[in-house]
C-alpha cells in the first residue's frame, strides 16, 4: 500500500502530483479544493501515521461525528481515498445524527466518474454508540468531536468508551495544539487515554481570514481557528478520573462567564503594549479581576487590585500569537481560556512575592 499523503508536506505539492485540477467537474481554485479535499487527505495522513495495521482491500472507515463538511455531496469527496491510500475497495460511513443536517449538493464538486469506482460512501444518522452495535469497521474517525460542549453524549458507557471496548481503532482531529490538549484532557478524565497529537500538513488554514471576522458569530461559524490542526489517536483505557472531571467542569463555568462578560462591549478586555526591563516585548490583556501579561511563549497572571503575582511562567501555545498587530477580541479570549484550561484551579491561590511594577513600561 503506497499512502501519497505521506510523501509531501504541503497543499500545493499533494494538489500538484494528484493533478487536483482534473479530479473534479470544472475548475476550481486551490482554496476551493483544499476546501473539498481536507477531510479525506487528513484521513489518508492519520491512516498512515497512526493506524496500527496494514491496510488492504476491503477497508472500513466510519467518519463519526460527520456534518456537513464531511458528507457534502453525499461524502463524494471519499472516493479519492483510494487514490491515496493504493487500495482499490473501500467502504467509507459517515455517521452521526448531523449528517443529512443542510445537505450541500454542487455537481460542480463531485469527482469525475472512474475516480474511487469501488469506494462505497454510506451515511447513517445515528450515534457513535448504536453504529458500533450492528457495524464493526476497522477504524473510527473523529473529526473535532467538541467533547467540552458534548461530553454528555460523548463518554456515557454506552458510546464513546463501547466503541473502544469492542476493539475498533480511534483516531481524532483537533484545531490545534490547544485544542487537543483540551481533548486529550477530557479524554484521561473519562477513561480514555491519547496519543501525542501531530501536525497534520492538510489542514484547512483559517488565519489569513481572521482580520475579516469582526463579529463573534461570524468568526466561530467560520471555524476562526484551523480546521484539522492536528491528529491524534486513542491509544489505551484507563480509570476515569473524578478530580479532572470536576476541574473541567470548572473550566466550563469559567468560560461561560467569560463568554457572558465579552457578549458586552462595556466590559471588554483592555489591550496593551508593554516591554520589560530587557526590552522584550509583552502583551497586557486585562479581564478583571486579573492582567495577564503574556509574550510569545510565557505568561505571568497578575492581581489588577494590588500587583501581586498569582501565577508565574505559565506557558502558552503560541500559534495563535504570530500577528501581534491582530489583538482581536477572539485572541484575548484565547489566551484567556488557555490559561483557565490549565491554571484555573490556582487562579485564586497566591503565588510568590509582590509584582514588580518597575519591571514594565506601559505605552
Amino acid at each position: 500500500m503506497a499512502n501519497i499523503t505521506l510523501n509531501y508536506k504541503k497543499w500545493s505539492q499533494l494538489l500538484s502530483a494528484i493533478s487536483a485540477y482534473k479530479l473534479f467537474y470544472g475548475s476550481h481554485t486551490n482554496s476551493d479544493m483544499v476546501q473539498l479535499l481536507s477531510p479525506v487527505c487528513t484521513l489518508a495522513y492519520a491512516l498512515g501515521k497512526l493506524y496500527s495495521k496494514p491496510i488492504g482491500d476491503g477497508f472500513h472507515v466510519a467518519i463519526v461525528g460527520a456534518d456537513c463538511k464531511e458528507a457534502i455531496n453525499a461524502g463524494d469527496a471519499y472516493r479519492l481515498l483510494s487514490t491515496l491510500l493504493g487500495v482499490n475497495e473501500l467502504h467509507i460511513d459517515l455517521v452521526g445524527p448531523e449528517v443529512y443536517f443542510d445537505p450541500i449538493h454542487n455537481p460542480q464538486f463531485c469527482l469525475r466518474q472512474g475516480i474511487g469506482q469501488n469506494v462505497r460512501v454510506t451515511l447513517h444518522p445515528m450515534s457513535i454508540g448504536e453504529y458500533v452495535k450492528t457495524h464493526t469497521p476497522d477504524v473510527i474517525m473523529l473529526n473535532h468531536p467538541g467533547f467540552e460542549a458534548h461530553f454528555t453524549e460523548w463518554f456515557i458507557e454506552s458510546e464513546l468508551p463501547f466503541a473502544f471496548e469492542r476493539g475498533i481503532e480511534i483516531l481524532g482531529t483537533s484545531y490545534g495544539h490547544d485544542e487537543a490538549e483540551l481533548d486529550g484532557a477530557y479524554l484521561k478524565a473519562y477513561g480514555l487515554i491519547a496519543s501525542e497529537p501531530l501536525n497534520n500538513p492538510y489542514l484547512v488554514d483559517y488565519s489569513k481570514d481572521a482580520n475579516k471576522l469582526h463579529d463573534m458569530d461570524i468568526a466561530v461559524r467560520a471555524g476562526l481557528m484551523n480546521w484539522a490542526g492536528q491528529v491524534w489517536r486513542i491509544e489505551k483505557k484507563s480509570k476515569k478520573n473524578e478530580e479532572l472531571i470536576q476541574l473541567l467542569a470548572e473550566l466550563r463555568k469559567n468560560d461561560r462567564f467569560l463568554a457572558s462578560q465579552l457578549a458586552d462591549p462595556s466590559s471588554l478586555p483592555a489591550i496593551m503594549d508593554a516591554k520589560d526591563s530587557q526590552g522584550g516585548e509583552w502583551v497586557v490583556v486585562r479581564i478583571e479581576p486579573e492582567l495577564i501579561f503574556y509574550s510569545r511563549e510565557q505568561a505571568m497572571i497578575i492581581a489588577a487590585e494590588n500587583g501581586d503575582v498569582l501565577l508565574e511562567d505559565v506557558e502558552l501555545d503560541s500559534t495563535y500569537l504570530k500577528n501581534r498587530d491582530q489583538k482581536s477580541i477572539f485572541q484575548s479570549m484565547l489566551i484567556s481560556a488557555i490559561i483557565n484550561r490549565d491554571y484555573g484551579h490556582l487562579i485564586d491561590a497566591y503565588i510568590g512575592d509582590n509584582f514588580p511594577r518597575e519591571l514594565f513600561s506601559f505605552s
